[in-house]
Formats: structure tokens, C-alpha cells, sequence
């Protein structure tokens, strides 16, 4: 599976000495999903709630949930095509975007599906997580899903 995004990536100027994005003045957003042929891409936000500006760099951490607040039997990878990891600044009000990718959609696994009930997120840099409830409708076991680095804004994937 090959996926690129339309996301612009801006490197943060040497001159310019932000601090790491905290959890805290994070919202994380759920802006918008996009389905493909037999799998899906989940688009989320990570907005500056934040006084003052912020950085990260990275992958997020993301731990998917049942209904019941069970992990559920996914493995959450690095999206592997991915060419490379620039640092995001964030001014208060601004987002920054990444994606949950999978190859297959749970009608289509041939197994048993547990329904999603939230994705917990850590940003890049930190590690209280932030939890939204999930639009999936379920997860096979042993499903891998592919997490993307954050970048700027929070377009979708262009193509997969």
C-alpha cells in the first residue's frame, strides 16, 4: 500500500527555540475519513490549545480500545514509506495532522471483528495520551495498522 499526503512540511528555523508540545495544550480532532477499496485512512488533528507555540517531531503513539476499554489485538506500525520526519511548530489555534492507515477493512478479513471504541494518542514527545472515540466500525485481530509522522495541517492522503 502506498500512500503520500498533500500535507505541506515545514522545518522549524534553527533560530527559532519552541517547547515541546505538552499533551496538555493538545486537542486532539477527528476532521475526517477517507475510505478506499478495502481499507481505510483515519485523518486526526493535534491543535495548539495551547498560550504559546509548540513543537514535535514524530510519530504519535496509538493505542486502539473496544467498547469496554480492553486493548484491542492490533499492531500499530510506522507507516513504512514514509521519506522522512520534519518538525512541526504549532502557533496557538494551528493543527497538525497524521493518519491511521489498514489494508484490510473487517468485512473483508474473513475472521471475527472487535468493534473500536477509542484511539488513545500521545503526540510525539509526550506521554499523557489524549482519547477520542473512533468512527471504525471494528478491528481484526492481528489487524497491523499504520500510523503516519505529524505534519503540518491535516490534509488526507491523495492516494492509496
Amino acid at each position: 500500500m502506498v500512500l503520500a499526503a498533500s500535507c505541506s512540511r515545514a522545518a522549524t528555523p534553527p533560530h527559532a527555540r519552541v517547547a515541546v508540545c505538552r499533551s496538555s495544550n493538545l486537542v486532539l480532532t477527528y476532521p475526517s475519513p477517507v475510505i478506499y477499496l478495502h481499507h481505510f485512512v483515519f485523518v486526526y488533528g493535534l491543535r495548539n490549545s495551547g498560550p504559546t507555540a509548540c513543537s514535535m517531531t514524530g510519530y504519535p503513539a496509538v493505542t486502539a480500545r473496544n467498547q469496554s476499554g480492553a486493548p484491542l489485538g492490533i499492531h500499530v506500525e510506522h507507516l513504512p514509506e514514509w521519506d522522512q520526519v520534519v518538525a512541526v511548530t504549532l502557533r496557538p489555534g494551528q493543527t497538525a495532522g497524521f493518519f491511521l492507515a489498514s489494508g484490510s477493512m473487517p468485512k473483508v478479513c474473513g475472521r471475527r471483528s472487535d468493534i473500536y471504541g477509542t484511539f488513545e494518542v500521545a503526540p510525539p514527545g509526550a506521554s499523557q495520551t489524549l482519547a477520542i472515540a473512533t468512527p471504525a466500525r471494528g478491528a481484526c485481530p492481528g489487524q497491523v495498522v499504520f500510523v503516519s509522522p505529524v505534519e503540518s495541517g491535516t490534509a488526507p492522503p491523495t492516494s492509496a
